[in-house]
């Protein structure tokens, strides 16, 4: 006997494999987590839903193996939860060091200029052209330009012009450590997509499981409209 007769729409089909909207996607792996333990629990302990789904391959055996699936899921988006903060957190210490760096840099150049109007001098302390947008380029330019504000020629003025040695080598160290927080940042960002995907690939072993599950129950259980709503089917 089929299992849908007729056009009657399948109320549990097959996980649907369209992309969703991460925040969106994120929810429904967080509910689909919490709907398959509650489904395992009563699976296991239901006194009439146990013994005719067993017959359907479901036995102790095969719930464990849901129960594993729906753990591993649960494990995963706890790793990827963790992993996202670091990101995040990677993220905004980058941020915020980039920002105070390029600041910086724009009022060393301005007072730069202020100070030494000579092409040479301009063209030495890097204060021609636009700041780059690029990151290492950024840096390049600033280390540059900063080790060249440490010569005899350019320390005295810029000193008494508000950039004293002790200054200058406080925002090479920046600037030095700017490249290092943009590393963590990728590695992090690396560990996120790593932990999201081993998070998905646990969510659809699980929600396969649980589908299966659903659509056998339809069948086991057909006539039992009591014990069909229990399992939400």
């Amino acid at each position: 006997m089929p299992d849908n007769p007729g056009n009657t729409p399948d109320p549990n089909p097959p996980p649907d494999k369209t992309p969703k909207p991460r925040a969106e996607q994120d929810q429904n792996i967080a509910n689909a987590i919490t709907e398959a333990s509650e489904l395992l629990a009563l699976a296991q302990s239901d006194p009439e839903i146990g013994p005719m789904m067993a017959a359907k391959g479901y036995d102790a055996a095969e719930l464990q193996n849901g129960v594993a699936l729906q753990a591993a899921a649960q494990d995963t988006f706890n790793a990827r939860q963790q992993a996202i903060a670091k990101r995040d957190a990677a993220s905004e210490a980058f941020d915020s060091a980039e920002k105070a760096a390029r600041r910086t840099y724009a009022d060393f150049r301005e007072t730069a200029r202020i100070k030494f109007s000579a092409a040479t001098d301009r063209s030495a302390l890097g204060l021609n052209g636009a700041v780059p947008k690029d990151l290492q380029k950024f840096i390049t330019t600033a280390t540059a330009s900063y080790k060249t504000a440490q010569g005899a020629a350019y320390a005295a003025v810029l000193a008494k012009a508000g950039f004293p040695a002790a200054d200058i080598a406080a925002q090479l160290d920046a600037v030095k450590k700017l490249g290092e927080l943009h590393s963590k940042f990728d590695a992090a960002d690396g560990d996120a997509q790593a932990a999201t995907d081993a998070r998905d690939t646990a969510h659809d072993a699980m929600a396969k499981w649980v589908s299966e599950y659903r659509r056998l129950a339809k069948i086991a259980l057909r006539g039992k409209p009591g014990l069909l709503a229990k399992l939400d089917v």
